[in-house]
């Protein structure tokens, strides 16, 4: 099914054309700003509609556009009306009908959907696309036994949560790093209850002894004031004597007295005397030396314990994340299988992975853009007749860009395929149908001066029929 007819009026900067192509090969020509490529558009927005059209497709000062497509089998007429309101958008309408208008289907945008196939591909817009955008066109016309988006969307959820993971692993790397443990510590943390124990014993027995030492200078004390005490009575008592007569009776007292203080004072002193010695104070600060040493050892235990805790920890992140790139790896493979075993629309044509975990295409084993410009142009070409099978039209929007040989190389295929090639070229030299002002001039026949051989051949009306 090729176009036989192609009509349309308003649309973009079009004013009304008539083109019935002749030949595999059409080419649209004329100066920038004229029409060309909204030609090759109006064939484009016929089949597909609004999601193809440009922002504003109506003729500027104009109502409505009508395009007129006559593929033969059926005739495809679609219209889009300008709003009758501000701000509102155009109304877009489709007819489908079998040529001799007999039949008319129910649902033209779905018939055309499935007619169309792959009708926007342009061989050489494919050539010019990195390799990662011509491989997810590629894909669009291979089926694969996996879907490579899901797969996608589950190696970005595995990575994502591998970099945290990751992220984790060397947090706890870090604070076991930061830890430091004894080559001779203990196992068992050390029992500082005792020692405290001990402690509080050895208060309780130093303070006694300090009591009783504390009692016994007291005693001493008694005995020094007592002792101090006779010597002054018995000088008192001389005194008295020496003084008179009258005083030996209460020298005799004093003396007395002094003799009973004799007597407590040896008793006393007897007592002191009989007393056993003071035990040896119990060393305190070895044993607050012994409970800093245990508290720093049970420390250091702990820290132990838990780098030992961390160590474990960062062991299971390492495995998760380990698990993680397992499980992408294995994809990755889903994804190589899947993509040399697709079954491609011409031979030569494969994948592969690039470094990016993209698919590329590869053409007899090499990227596809280390091929020659001609095996390329081939290449592509016959890609896009594979995507084809029933609409058999493809176009080339930048065919200025192609050389001759270039050019010749499709024509030929065209021709071979029984195919229908649209191409837009700047200029008017050698090109078959001329458009100027948003009409069609003329068309030209292609010759090696790039001359007119004959009188264009212009429509009989510039309006559709």
């Amino acid at each position: 099914m090729k176009i036989i007819n192609l009509q349309a009026e308003n649309f973009r900067i079009l004013k009304a054309i008539e083109i019935a192509p002749d030949g595999n090969l059409v080419t649209i020509g004329g100066k920038n700003e004229q029409g060309k490529s909204s030609v090759l558009d109006a064939i484009w927005v016929a089949l597909a509609g609004r999601s193809k059209a440009p922002p504003t497709p109506i003729r500027n000062g104009e109502q409505k556009c009508t395009i007129r497509l006559d593929l033969g089998d059926i005739i495809v007429t679609r219209t889009l009306t300008a709003p009758k309101e501000e701000g509102k958008t155009y109304t877009d309408s489709v007819k489908v009908e079998s040529a001799d208008g007999s039949q008319r289907y129910n649902k033209p945008q779905l018939m055309l959907d499935d007619l169309m196939g792959q009708i926007g591909f342009d061989p050489f817009d494919f050539v010019k696309r990195k390799p990662e955008d011509q491989a997810e066109l590629l894909l669009q016309m291979v089926p694969l036994p996996i879907d490579l988006e899901e797969l996608a969307r589950q190696d970005a959820a595995d990575y994502s949560n591998r970099t945290i993971i990751n992220r984790e692993v060397a947090t706890l790397d870090g604070q076991i790093a930061g830890i430091r443990v004894a080559d001779d510590l203990p196992t068992e943390l050390v029992d500082r209850e005792a020692i405290l124990g001990q402690l509080s014993s050895a208060a309780d027995t130093n303070t006694a002894i300090e009591r009783e030492r504390m009692r016994r200078d007291g005693e001493e004390a008694i005995v020094q004031r007592l002792d101090a005490s006779a010597v002054n009575k018995r000088e008192s008592a001389t005194e008295r004597r020496t003084e008179a007569a009258r005083l030996i009776a209460e020298a005799e007292q004093l003396e007395t007295g002094a003799n009973e203080d004799d007597s407590a004072a040896a008793a006393r002193r007897a007592q002191l005397k009989d007393l056993p010695p003071l035990g040896e104070p119990v060393d305190t600060a070895k044993l607050r030396d012994d409970l800093a040493a245990a508290e720093a050892t049970n420390a250091q235990i702990a820290e132990a314990a838990r780098r030992a805790d961390l160590i474990k920890q960062r062991d299971a992140k390492v495995a998760a994340s380990q698990s993680l790139t397992d499980m992408m790896d294995a994809r990755e493979e889903d994804r190589r299988k899947a993509l040399s075993s697709a079954r491609m629309p011409i031979e030569g044509l494969g994948f592969a992975i690039n470094e990016k975990g993209k698919p590329v295409v590869l053409f007899n084993g090499l990227p596809f853009g280390d091929a020659s410009s001609a095996q390329q142009i081939r290449a592509s070409t016959a890609i896009a007749m594979a995507g084809n099978p029933d609409l058999r039209v493809l176009r080339i929007k930048d065919g200025s860009l192609l050389d001759e040989d270039s050019l010749a190389i499709i024509a030929e295929m065209a021709d071979a395929e029984d195919f229908q090639l649209w191409v837009e070229i700047v200029g008017t030299g050698g090109v078959g149908i001329v458009i100027e002002d948003g009409s069609v001039k003329g068309t030209v026949t292609r010759v090696d001066d790039e001359k007119p051989k004959a009188e264009p051949k212009v429509p009989a009306s510039d309006k559709l029929l």
